[in-house]
């Protein structure tokens, strides 16, 4: 069951701080185990979010995972990462019509 979940079955390598700016926070999203415990989930897994009264997190695995946040800061979470997606995007964009304005000179 979801209480079986590790850090390591969702994804491997080390926790980092909400603060970091690794791997693990440009492609997935913090969420807390009901211990408390940091835990990184690719956003885009997620199909549903219920509270029962917890809140579960029902992944596209199959998976159940009971986390401490709220549906709200779940949802505020993906809504930040799919908005710095479309940032980044835009910027790179941006860098590549500037390399080539300077290419064309």
């Amino acid at each position: 069951l979801a209480s079986s979940i590790t850090n390591e079955s969702i994804h491997s390598g080390p926790v980092r701080p909400e603060t970091a700016r690794g791997a693990e926070e440009a492609l997935m999203i913090l969420v807390h185990t009901m211990q408390g415990e940091p835990l990184y989930i690719n956003p885009s897994m997620i199909e549903t979010i219920r509270v029962t009264p917890d809140t579960v997190l029902f992944l596209s695995t199959n998976k159940r995972i009971p986390v401490k946040d709220s549906p709200e800061q779940i949802v505020d979470r993906i809504v930040a990462y799919r908005q710095r997606i479309i940032e980044n995007r835009r910027d790179a964009r941006i860098m590549e019509m500037l390399d080539e304005g300077e290419n064309n000179e």
